[in-house]
């Protein structure tokens, strides 16, 4: 009799669970939902950090780049971008007084926090580089219909991906709510909504992709040197992440080319070199882009194409005998991949169009003043 009981009160018990609302049995179920969502979640996080690079470093990879850093030396080489790093192939292995061998730098995740910048010339590419920059410039200056509808697909898609995880956050917090005793609580729940939304951030201003493949001016503020006025350079929006933006030329045009025989400091507009008993020293002060191009030492002749921001400096091995020439490039007019921390788009720079009529019409731009928000003081 007790177990015919027990049978009904059981049978009882499942057709209520049977006929509760959808939203109740969410609610018992809650803790298990949340674990799924979270193994779901480690799941994808994991993948995609796995296979993603930044999409700004990528315009870089597999060319001869500057490796720029906000305090030492620069790097240069072939660039190899990694979902958690880079890497620079030198043009040549550097041995050490040691004997010991180097052929590449490894640049990790947590130090590309120092990258000042990653530029490129078009005088230090081979040929092959050229062809792929002069592609890619058609590419990334006049796209196509094909390629305009897919970065809008993109940009719809991760905005979306936004709005589907806040609102899991959303929901699994009013869960949180109704059933208090939960393990884990609302912050744990609503954690779940933040790590899906980690896993592909959305970097979309309206602002800035308006301007992609026009004309714009980036202002670089140095973070090392708060003296150091900040430079402006001219380029076409190329594309932009929520860590870097890129800004690239067509043409990278050389405003001076100075040939300097180096027998003692030398200082001048923008460049000073200082010379001590086993190097040499190449500072940038601004406005402009230095460019190394080429050093002869004694009888020895290297290339370097290096590229020296203003604030940034080289310095060259060399004893006090050895006679030194160098050549350097002042310039504005580089591709540039900067840390968007310090740089960024503030000015759009087409050229406006005169009208098709027989008077001339003159406009008049505003005058920048200390008041600016664009200006240091």
């Amino acid at each position: 009799m007790t177990h015919t009981i027990s049978i009904l009160a059981q049978s009882s018990t499942e057709q209520v669970n049977a006929s509760a609302p959808g939203w109740q049995i969410l609610m018992d179920n809650a803790l298990g939902l949340t674990l799924v969502l979270i193994f779901v979640a480690a799941i994808i996080v994991a993948l995609v950090n796995a296979w993603r690079c930044d999409k700004c470093l990528k315009l870089m990879h597999d060319y001869h780049v500057t490796y720029l850093t906000i305090a030492g030396p620069p790097a240069w080489g072939d660039l190899v971008v990694f979902s958690r790093g880079i890497e620079l192939r030198y043009d040549a292995p550097y041995t050490t007084r040691h004997g010991t061998m180097k052929s590449s730098s490894l640049i990790y995740e947590d130090e590309l926090g120092h990258c000042l910048a990653l530029c490129r010339i078009s005088t230090a590419l081979t040929k092959n580089e050229s062809r792929d920059r002069a592609r890619q410039i058609t590419r990334t200056f006049y796209p196509g219909p094909v390629r305009r509808t897919m970065r809008l697909l993109r940009n719809v898609t991760n905005t979306l991906r936004d709005a589907i995880a806040k609102s899991i956050s959303a929901i699994l917090g009013q869960l949180s709510k109704a059933k208090p005793g939960l393990a884990g609580g609302k912050g744990e729940f609503e954690q779940v909504g933040k790590t899906l939304l980690g896993t592909v951030e959305n970097a979309y201003e309206p602002m800035l992709e308006k301007h992609i493949g026009r004309p714009v001016i980036l202002r670089i503020t140095h973070p090392a040197n708060k003296d150091l006025p900040s430079v402006e350079l001219p380029g076409y929006l190329v594309d932009y992440t929520d860590k870097y933006v890129a800004v690239f030329n067509v043409e990278h045009i050389i405003e001076e080319s100075l040939d300097l025989e180096v027998d003692g400091p030398i200082e001048q507009h923008g460049l000073k070199i200082e010379l001590g008993d086993d190097e040499l020293t190449i500072h940038s002060l601004g406005p402009d882009v230095l460019t190394v191009r080429r050093a002869q030492i004694g009888k020895r002749k290297y290339d370097l194409d290096v590229i020296l921001l203003p604030g940034c400096f080289l310095s060259l091995t060399r004893h006090s005998s050895e006679p030194l020439t160098l050549n350097i490039e002042r310039t504005r007019r580089i591709d540039i991949v900067c840390p968007r921390e310090i740089a960024r788009v503030y000015y759009g720079s087409d050229q406006p169009t005169k009208p098709n009529s027989a008077v001339e019409w003159h406009g008049l731009a505003p005058r920048e003043s200390e008041d600016s928000p664009h200006v240091q003081t």
